[in-house]
């Protein structure tokens, strides 16, 4: 068993937070707008009907972070959930704590009642991938579009 822990992050934690999130989108090449940023997860530390932070931490020190949200959609019976983001600091990766910290967001979800549980990965990121598909995630015969409004 991994010595990853894991925690809900409360409102005090939003400058810990705020570092690994800038890291995490320009790896993956998202825009950061940091004021927009910082209201929107202000108000998500706040307020758990929308999701939740988690920070994972080995040694007590912060090794990533990981973002659940929650939905609703028939299709899985009622409450879902969204891996909005998985991040691992660069000197934690490929040690095995990438499953360990989607093993802590799995069970954060079967414990707020979510059926499902989805998540997005850029198709040349095979190592998520890889780790992803290990771990029961796949495919579904549909195709994720997003517009901004």
């Amino acid at each position: 068993m991994s010595a990853l822990q894991c925690r809900v992050a409360a409102p005090a934690d939003l400058e810990t937070i705020l570092p690994p999130m800038r890291d995490f989108n320009a790896h993956e090449q998202i825009k950061f707008h940091e004021p927009t940023i910082r209201a929107a997860l202000t108000r998500l530390l706040a307020d758990r009907a929308l999701g939740l932070v988690a920070l994972f931490e080995l040694k007590g020190s912060l090794a990533g972070y990981g973002v659940l949200t929650w939905g609703y959609d028939l299709e899985y019976g009622g409450s879902d959930s969204f891996i909005t983001e998985l991040y691992l600091l660069p000197g934690m990766r490929g040690r095995g704590l990438g499953k360990a910290a989607l093993g802590h967001l799995q069970a954060l979800a079967a414990a707020h009642g979510a059926k499902a549980i989805h998540l997005g990965v850029r198709p040349e990121n095979t190592a998520a991938m890889k780790l992803y598909l290990a771990e029961g995630f796949g495919d579904v015969p549909r195709r994720y579009m997003t517009k901004e409004i």
